[in-house]
């Protein structure tokens, strides 16, 4: 019996194509990563928070965020709307490593990632304006601050 039990446990090394990754492959720019946003009602106040992994250099997202936040607070006035706060919080993310293992006798197969991405969220209280221009507007600022610097 114990025999066969071990006939099976073969291929359970294969670390490569079993993790498919599934980590971030599912961004095709379909309708514009619109879960990125989320929007809530509080009290007459629109609520708008979201955020992305940015793989990019800490001071350069650090100052893009900086400059998007100050346009969107001028589209905000210049839309007659009235700012409770704009907030950002930007951290690092990374390296780190993704560690699995499919059965008891199998070895644990450890996936590194070296790369290091910067998290960012943000996010929004503001009176008067329209819900849905400013999701699009958050989603423009992200895509914004994630574009890579070209100049």
């Amino acid at each position: 019996m114990s025999h066969h039990e071990h006939e099976h446990h073969h291929d359970h090394e294969h670390c490569h194509e079993h993790d498919h990754h599934h980590e971030h492959d599912h961004h095709h720019e379909h309708d514009h990563h619109d879960e990125e946003i989320e929007i809530h009602f509080h009290e007459g106040a629109i609520v708008a928070s979201g955020g992305r992994e940015i793989p990019e250099d800490y001071d350069e997202i650090s100052k893009k965020t900086s400059e998007c936040m100050k346009k969107l607070a001028l589209w905000v006035e210049e839309n007659e709307g009235i700012i409770g706060h704009i907030k950002a919080y930007l951290e690092i993310v990374g390296p780190g490593a993704m560690l699995s293992i499919t059965d008891s006798e199998g070895s644990v197969c450890v996936k590194n990632n070296d790369s290091k991405k910067v998290k960012l969220s943000i996010a929004t209280i503001v009176f008067a304006v329209d819900a849905k221009k400013l999701k699009k507007k958050l989603l423009e600022i992200l895509d914004d601050i994630t574009k890579k610097t070209a100049d």
